[in-house]
């Protein structure tokens, strides 16, 4: 069964022109940023007008502009907005010259409601169910002038999108008079979580945040700078983890196999959030530093590991499990260490595509899970099998040019 858009999705692009410039801006542009996305109805509704001032009020006073973009859609043309919502006259504010640009959001016009259909907002059918709407709302019924200046059809509905383009948190509206709480916003400006306290774990089909980060030589590397191939990003626990060590040797065996083979390469990243000295220390005396096939870089702040949702190990409620894997894998010559830091994260992986869009992604529940290597294949098999299956058109399209070009000589 279908459900609607919400918490954990990618949010959609669109583009909307912009009503204080009439530039057509596209959501996209916003990425990378904190957004509260705020469908409202029409410009001239006085619960609009409500909802508007309340949300300027809270920008001013928990000062929001250097943490959250707002993107305000209205149901109205360019000039309903300005004149209702950009500009304020003498009469309606005394503080503010009559004209003066005073609203300190991005405002667009939807009155096409594309943008409505792609976030599947919510109807409101008729003035009678309109009128009962806001009675419900515990708010004063607007004059029949205030009625006539304003019939909204849609049903107001906020999203809170992260800097990855996912949809941390919703609100959708039952009445036209409701709007997302702002503890909610508050919230997510401070935990980067939903209303209801949980993280959400990035997904496919979401955009990859971009990072820089240095190996253990101090060389800086950065997602951006393999645009056009294929990436996989490998979380560990730790450098000193025997079950990190133990895994790494299955993905050189792997890597390996995957050479001899003549497949497409792909970028491997190994994070770990220890030291470079941890790192060389554990991990490259394996193998040696000439050997490794790899890039291991070093997130001792684990910035990177809450940019990608790596989750918490809870691996101490069943500690008896997880010492007699170590006690296993110390025989195998993969000896544990103690880890350096407090917190340790669980095992993720995730396979990004040439357009820097996450493909697939494994978020693990134990200390000894990755991805399964068949999922890594499989992925650069669907890849090959697109680039395959593009060339006979870019072939023929190239015969059918030259063709042109010798019948036009």
């Amino acid at each position: 069964m279908r459900t609607r858009i919400g918490i954990g999705d990618s949010a959609p692009d669109f583009t909307l022109p912009s009503a204080g410039s009439g530039e057509l801006l596209t959501f996209s542009h916003f990425g990378g940023k904190k957004i509260l996305l705020s469908f409202h109805q029409d410009a001239n509704c006085p619960c609009c007008h409500y909802a508007v001032e309340q949300l300027i009020g809270a920008h001013k006073k928990l000062a929001w502009a250097a943490k959250l973009h707002v993107i305000c859609v209205f149901q109205s043309d360019a000039n309903t907005i300005k004149k209702y919502i950009l500009k304020r006259g003498a009469d309606d504010d005394n503080d503010n010259k009559a004209g003066e640009y005073i609203f300190p959001f991005v405002a667009l016009s939807g009155i096409e409601e594309h943008a409505y259909d792609l976030y599947e907002v919510g109807v409101v059918g008729g003035m009678r169910n309109l009128k009962s709407s806001i009675a419900r709302s515990n708010r004063r019924l607007p004059t029949e002038v205030e009625l006539e200046r304003g019939t909204p059809t849609r049903l107001p509905t906020d999203f809170l999108i992260d800097e990855t383009g996912m949809i941390v948190d919703c609100f959708r509206a039952k009445t036209v008079a409701d709007h997302m709480p702002m503890q909610s916003i508050e919230h997510f400006l401070m935990t980067g979580g939903n209303s209801l306290g949980t993280t959400i774990k990035l997904r496919a089909g979401a955009c990859a945040p971009d990072f820089t980060l240095c190996d253990v030589d101090g060389k800086p590397y950065s997602l951006s700078q393999y645009h056009g191939q294929k990436v996989m990003l490998s979380f560990y626990r730790y450098a000193g983890c025997p079950c990190c060590r133990r895994a790494i040797e299955k993905l050189k065996k792997f890597n390996k196999r995957l050479s001899r083979s003549g497949a497409e390469k792909i970028n491997i990243l190994c994070i770990y959030p220890s030291a470079p000295e941890s790192i060389k220390e554990c991990i490259l005396r394996d193998s040696g530093p000439s050997d490794f096939p790899f890039i291991a870089l070093s997130d001792p702040g684990e910035k990177l590991y809450k940019k990608y949702r790596v989750g918490a190990d809870t691996s101490g409620h069943h500690a008896i499990s997880v010492a007699t894997i170590w006690y296993k894998l110390a025989f195998k010559g993969f000896a544990g260490r103690e880890p350096e830091g407090g917190n340790i994260r669980l095992p993720s992986d995730f396979l990004i595509d040439e357009n820097g869009m996450i493909a697939d992604c494994f978020h693990a529940r134990s200390a000894y899970e990755h991805i399964p290597l068949k999922r890594v294949e499989q992925f650069m098999k669907r890849t090959a099998s697109l680039k395959q299956s593009t060339e006979p058109e870019d072939e023929l399209r190239a015969t059918v040019f030259d063709r042109i070009r010798r019948s036009s000589a």
